[in-house]
């Protein structure tokens, strides 16, 4: 497995692999391809045998990064891809001067919520009612939990 920044030939697998972990939630193409485009966003891919099997990306503004979106095809998750990933994504975040790292993360995610913290982000805070589904037809509201990681750490 290899991690890189984004080509415009990875876009619609991109796309594709955001449409498989978050279904009706997920961002249209153009939102990557501006991503790709962006003096302030990274966009981040992890590549096994030339397939992209997961991406990252995140935006910097000054001393301060946050992860944007994060995913793994799900046919590829539980296999290291994920923590590659996000140490990649430090990696550059650092590289271009964040001191800190930040997400939000649904509080019912336990997978991510379990990388992220093995990765050695700590919960800072919560976004109550932050992402919102429907549920036969009726609005379902679940809290975001915010977590940070200093990067002047090493990163893992």
């Amino acid at each position: 497995m290899r991690c890189a920044p984004a080509r415009p030939e990875d876009l619609d697998a991109i796309t594709a692999i955001h449409a498989a972990c978050f279904g009706p939630k997920a961002w249209p193409r153009i939102d990557f391809e501006n991503a790709l485009y962006s003096e302030t966003d990274q966009l981040t891919c992890i590549y096994r045998n030339g397939v992209i099997c997961g991406f990252s990306q995140i935006r910097g503004d000054g001393d301060s990064a946050e992860i944007l979106t994060f995913g793994v095809h799900p046919k590829r998750r539980d296999k290291g891809y994920g923590a590659a990933l996000l140490c990649a994504a430090m990696t550059r975040a650092q590289a271009y001067g964040a001191a800190e790292i930040m997400l939000d993360v649904r509080q019912d995610n336990i997978p991510a919520i379990s990388l992220y913290r093995r990765a050695g982000f700590t919960r800072i805070g919560k976004r109550k009612n932050y992402y919102k589904d429907l549920i036969d037809k009726r609005p379902v509201y679940t809290d975001a939990h915010v977590y940070k990681k200093e990067l002047n750490l090493p990163l893992p």
